[in-house]
């Protein structure tokens, strides 16, 4: 390279430039981690995460300015006897900023490419190095710890040792399987670590290139059906069935373990006294106190759970009324737990409206077991089974109970059972309740699968609980949005109504509607809010609709473009094309803003007439970053929907450690390839490093090859990429016609399904409705007594001015004499 003199000044541009990309990579990487993360994540593992991810990520900076300062050095060398084409063609400002680095008085172009080199070269081994760490011994481990539950820190890490003991053997036998051929192949030492290399990104492009094919098939078709507003609203429906399955189930799993260790709070005063130390550690475990929980029994009313199956049925009533509190800021009555225990035990009928009941009972003062009691006249003695009924029913109709005359007698039943059963209940029986079983086989090891599974239930039924209501809120709102939309007409009609409503900006009769109505998000209020909600509901109805549907046909279009780009890399593709680019789609759109060769032409191949030779603009990043995100998009598309076989699960805002530690170990494994196979496709990644190549070329040029045969992966993953993103397009065309099974584990959607999540999502509905009175009933009280004090604080200034008046006028006149 010929050295220039510059100017130092304005040369801060590139490493400044280079930083900001890396701060702004990890703050991304810290809203996303609080937006995903659960609760109580260890900050070991929070670290861990960051750094994990932001390595990973670093390729979106790094393979940009690595490529363009190759392309640089090219366009330098062909123009190395002419300065000022250097100038026109090279775009050389940007990297004379490296200079800041170097202490020198004058700033040369060599020293620049020279500091540029060493900085990328440091910046992948960094990269590289972190990634290979954390993804293959570091996250592992971690993972371990984090899901041992011992009672000691050293015994975690024991466990956690122990079960990576096996992953890290295997890999040390292998290892000694290389050094055993490399010693009678006469290979050294050099050869060993590029064959480990390469053995490890093979495996790790092999999944790049099935994950990628999958998504590039299945995110476009998952925008498209976002877009619409049936399909949405079914898989919304679909997903609210599926979740609540969850939940319950979770719900029910948790309850059992809860009874178990409330058996083994009540041996540890006797029985287990050796071990209280550690029963009382798991006892704090538990999401709510275990001693607070009453059972509340269809016949008994509220009774302390003696046996398993009452502490089963009293720790998940315990948890309906957690979640009541949590969600809907609801305080469940002693009646609303006495119906829950009534539909839990089966004595109403399958699809009775339990909340409808509720509420009913709540409109009519009835809070407390003993106002339902005193419906049934065999409360105060009478005993005509007949006139019992007729009473109680002639209750129920004037209340207004839901239901159908079946559920009307299951509910008479239930309370004239009761009372039948506590005016026959003679001496209470003296009981201690169910013991624990064989507390001799109890053991600190026992102790600790039983904190295992506690951890591993709690964790399950937060993690269902968390997507069930998430799924329920999005249900209820598209319900609400197809039904305004419905409301407004035709579409004519519904642009009147509502540029109407937006020139008149309040909510009167005259504008003809009144925003978008629904229980599960706040109206906007204020000045303009009518102007705000159509708005948002233009938004919703009708622009992000659109914006979807565009953004399906551009994400296909993207998607043809990297499928024909991996493709083109095959050799039996190449030299079906006459251009340097081999049908390359993405190179063609980089050969825009680079036009160098032996990517854009060579000297057999001229230029394309759209191209301008030797002309490398810095515009050429941004055309990186856009395929490099896009990419990488796809692939953690894939990522999250085929989930491994269900091992991790991403859910917003109740993400664990371990699924955080499995999604960040499997970005760290799968960057490195990501970024070779992207590379490839540029036609820069080369087995044999070349001294024009880029910096990751000359690092990792081995990770190009299959160790021990004589190919490639461009003679390997192309294959393995169609075939993928075939199969994906197959299973989508076939699953109407055939029941086959869906590649990402879900279920086939029925009628039945959709039929029972309508039911539950309007129970939610009605929550969330009930949930709203009482907000606006807080409101209104709280309105109610500020206008109180603000009245009464009125009140107290106006008896404070007339004292002050009578007292001036007192003093008036005892000065005039007059006052006696």
């Amino acid at each position: 390279l010929r050295p220039r003199q510059r100017g130092g000044r304005g040369s801060a541009r590139m490493w400044w430039a280079l930083i900001l990309e890396f701060i702004v990579i990890g703050w991304v990487v810290v809203l996303v981690m609080k937006y995903l993360s659960g609760r109580n994540i260890p900050y070991h593992v929070v670290v861990s995460v960051w750094i994990s991810w932001t390595s990973a990520l670093s390729l979106v900076a790094l393979v940009p300015i690595d490529l363009n300062l190759t392309y640089l050095k090219r366009c330098i060398d062909h123009f190395q006897d002419d300065p000022a084409e250097q100038e026109n063609h090279c775009s050389l400002s940007y990297w004379l900023s490296w200079q800041a680095f170097a202490g020198g008085e004058e700033d040369s172009l060599d020293k620049a490419i020279r500091l540029s080199e060493g900085t990328l070269r440091s910046c992948w081994y960094w990269v590289f190095a972190v990634c290979q760490i954390n993804g293959w011994v570091l996250l592992t481990f971690q993972q371990s710890f984090v899901e041992a539950q011992h009672f000691q820190t050293r015994q975690r890490l024991v466990q956690a040792a122990k079960e990576n003991g096996g992953f890290y053997g295997a890999c040390g036998v292998i290892a000694l399987v290389f050094i055993l051929i490399l010693y009678v192949s006469g290979r050294d030492l050099d050869f060993w670590v590029t064959a480990m290399f390469a053995l490890a990104n093979a495996i790790c492009l092999l999944i790049v290139a099935v994950m990628l094919g999958y998504g590039l098939a299945e995110a476009p078709k998952a925008i498209f059906q976002r877009a619409r507003a049936k399909p949405t609203l079914r898989r919304a429906l679909y997903n609210v069935f599926e979740c609540h399955k969850g939940y319950t189930q979770a719900a029910e799993d948790l309850a059992g373990t809860l009874a178990q260790i409330f058996l083994l709070r009540k041996a540890c005063g006797n029985t287990l006294r050796h071990l209280s130390k550690e029963i009382i550690v798991i006892t704090k475990d538990c999401p709510f106190d275990l001693s607070s929980a009453i059972l509340m029994h269809p016949t008994k009313g509220p009774s302390i759970p003696m046996t398993r199956a009452e502490m089963h049925s009293a720790f998940l009533g315990r948890l309906q009324e957690i979640e009541a509190g949590a969600v809907f800021n609801y305080e469940m009555t002693e009646v609303d737990q006495w119906i829950n225990s009534l539909d839990n035990a089966q004595l109403l009928p399958r699809g009775a409206d339990v909340f409808g009941i509720q509420e009913a009972l709540l409109e009519a003062g009835h809070k407390m077991l003993g106002d339902v009691d005193g419906l049934d006249p065999g409360y105060r003695g009478q005993a005509d089974k007949r006139v019992r009924e007729k009473q109680i029913q002639r209750y129920i109709d004037d209340m207004n109970v839901p239901g159908t005359p079946l559920v009307h007698r299951a509910l008479i039943a239930a309370i004239m059972k009761r009372n039948d059963e506590a005016n026959a209940l003679a001496e209470p029986e003296l009981t201690h309740g169910e013991q624990i079983e064989d507390p001799e086989a109890w053991d600190v090891k026992r102790l600790v699968d039983l904190r295992k599974e506690l951890y591993v239930a709690g964790k399950k039924y937060r993690r269902n609980k968390k997507k069930f209501d998430a799924n329920a809120r999005r249900a209820v709102l598209l319900q609400d949005l197809k039904a305004a939309r419905e409301d407004l007409g035709d579409f004519r009609g519904m642009c009147r109504r509502l540029r109407s409503a937006f020139r008149e900006g309040d909510r009167s009769a005259e504008t003809g509607w009144d925003g978008l109505k629904s229980p599960v998000r706040k109206q906007w209020g204020g000045k303009h809010g009518l102007k705000l909600e159509v708005m948002s509901f233009v938004w919703a109805a009708i622009l992000a609709p659109s914006a979807k549907l565009l953004a399906s046909f551009l994400c296909a279009a993207f998607a043809l473009m990297v499928l024909f780009s991996e493709i083109s890399v095959f050799p039996g593709i190449k030299g079906a094309f006459r251009d340097a680019q081999q049908g390359s789609i993405l190179l063609y759109s980089t050969c825009e803003a680079a036009s160098v060769p032996p990517g854009c032409f060579t000297d057999e191949i001229p230029p394309q007439p759209w191209q301008t030779p030797w002309r490398v603009s810095t515009s050429v990043q941004v055309l990186i970053v856009a395929h490099l995100f896009f990419i990488c998009g796809v692939l953690y598309f894939s990522l999250l929907r085929l989930r491994i076989f269900s091992i991790y699960e991403v859910v917003v805002g109740e993400t664990d450690a371990f699924s955080l530690l499995f999604n960040a170990y499997a970005v760290c494994r799968l960057a490195p390839s990501i970024a070779n196979n992207y590379l490839n496709l540029l036609q820069e990644a080369h087995e044999v490093p070349s001294e024009s190549g880029t910096v990751f070329e000359k690092v990792f040029s081995g990770m190009g090859s299959i160790p021990f045969t004589h190919l490639t992966f461009n003679e390997v993953l192309p294959p393995f990429v169609a075939v993928s993103f075939l199969v994906t397009i197959a299973n989508a065309l076939t699953r109407k016609c055939v029941e086959c099974p869906r590649l990402d584990g879900e279920a086939h959607k029925t009628d039945e399904m959709i039929e029972e999540a309508h039911g539950i999502a309007r129970v939610e509905r009605r929550m969330y409705e009930n949930r709203f009175k009482i907000s606006n009933s807080l409101k209104r009280t709280r309105e109610q007594e500020e206008a109180r004090l603000a009245a009464q604080a009125a009140e107290n200034r106006e008896k404070l001015e007339r004292e002050r008046a009578r007292r001036e006028q007192m003093e008036r006149d005892l000065e005039a004499g007059v006052y006696s």
